[in-house]
């Protein structure tokens, strides 16, 4: 079952230091981010590790006025051979930072596919004014020597035009199991590690399960608030997600094909909804139907934010917020914030009103003061010459 968009991605967290690097990380218990180790050298210059004096700002701090950095903050484990890290967040604004979901350490034990994904802030995403955008990347994780990181295929679409100069600052970026039945706990294989020289569009991920063996890592996250659980497989003990996709393709390819077509859905859309009806729990001859209302659902949002204006940026974030939900089937997500792009329209539409009237009315009255100037104007130069006014 596909995440809520907003609390899967609150706690992603944008890193920077002055003399070290630039990543993402995630908040995974209260006040640590986890992130990648390599981030605290300075490759360029060969120093490091910087410790102290990082700045951390998580996407649920970004604001349409503004995005400030929290400063201060310190590294308190890291791990160069594993690629790990935790920054503690120092003495937060407001009181302690908790992630929005529940920790779980995931591994791969067998040799199926688990689809993942990861979001992060390369600098591909860098617009012309502004912060870096939060970019995700889909694909599949696997597994070889286990001494090796994992093995991340993205998807082609996923990929930046040149990895190399695209891609910095996705290092660090959790790698999580993609669905999930529990909606408030999460599955982290690991974090991106650095593009390959060689790069293949597949990307390395340090193994989150390899530290947590380690008993001061585990007793940093345990303190924090994480589950005291062992790493775990989560496609082992029962029917996977890509199973249970690939027996409902099997038995209503005719509708699904039917109604694809002609609301021109995606494919990984249709992945996603055909999952979210499966795990709903109905009956299957009713699993058509179902699916038919969410496609409906999915390409009036779509159709519906394709008409959305973009020259508001409030509303060019929600807008870039909603087509982020639409693409990982969170219709729910996708429709709250459509409404919040219609009442921020109504409330910029009625500034605009107001602003008209305002407008016209100053216009009226200096018509009025420029008339009423002329008209004395006009009197006194009668007097002048003698005119009597009748």
């Amino acid at each position: 079952m596909p995440y809520d968009l907003t609390r899967l991605q609150s706690d992603i967290a944008q890193l920077k230091h002055d003399d070290a690097g630039f990543g993402t990380g995630r908040l995974v218990a209260e006040n640590l981010i986890l992130t990648a180790a390599h981030t605290l050298w300075n490759k360029e210059k060969g120093t490091g590790p910087e410790l102290a004096g990082w700045q951390v700002r998580l996407t649920r701090d970004r604001r349409a006025d503004g995005w400030r950095f929290r400063r201060g903050n310190r590294v308190i484990w890291h791990d160069h051979a594993r690629d790990l890290a935790l920054i503690l967040l120092v003495d937060p604004e407001g009181g302690p930072l908790r992630p929005e979901l529940r920790l779980r350490v995931a591994t791969v034990s067998g040799s199926n596919v688990h689809a993942v994904e990861a979001r992060g802030y390369p600098r591909a995403s860098k617009q012309a004014e502004g912060p870096r955008d939060l970019t995700p990347a889909l694909g599949r994780l696997t597994a070889a020597d286990r001494d090796r990181p994992l093995r991340f295929g993205v998807d082609s679409s996923d990929l930046p035009n040149n990895p190399h100069a695209g891609w910095p600052g996705m290092s660090g970026s959790a790698v999580l199991l993609q669905d999930w039945p529990d909606q408030d706990e999460i599955w982290v294989y690991g974090v991106v590690q650095a593009v390959p020289a060689n790069f293949d569009g597949q990307l390395s991920v340090a193994r989150f399960a390899d530290a947590w063996q380690d008993a001061i890592f585990r007793r940093l996250l345990v303190a924090a608030g994480a589950p005291d659980k062992d790493a775990e497989d989560p496609t082992v003990g029962a029917q996977t997600v890509s199973q249970q996709l690939g027996e409902l393709k099997a038995l209503f390819q005719r509708e699904i094909a039917t109604t694809t077509a002609e609301y021109r859905v995606p494919r990984e859309v249709v992945d996603r909804l055909l999952v979210t009806v499966g795990l709903a729990g109905i009956e299957p001859a009713a699993i058509p139907g179902a699916f038919n209302e969410l496609v409906r659902r999915f390409a009036a949002m779509r159709d519906a934010l394709q008409q959305q204006r973009n020259d508001d940026p409030e509303i060019a974030t929600l807008k870039q917020q909603a087509s982020d939900a639409l693409a990982a089937a969170d219709l729910d997500t996708a429709e709250r914030l459509l409404s919040a792009i219609r009442a921020r329209q109504r409330t910029l539409s009625e500034r605009r009103r107001r602003a008209a009237d305002e407008a016209h009315a100053d216009l009226v009255a200096a018509l009025e003061d420029e008339a009423a100037t002329c008209a004395r104007q006009a009197d006194a130069a009668l007097l002048r010459l003698g005119v009597q006014k009748r």
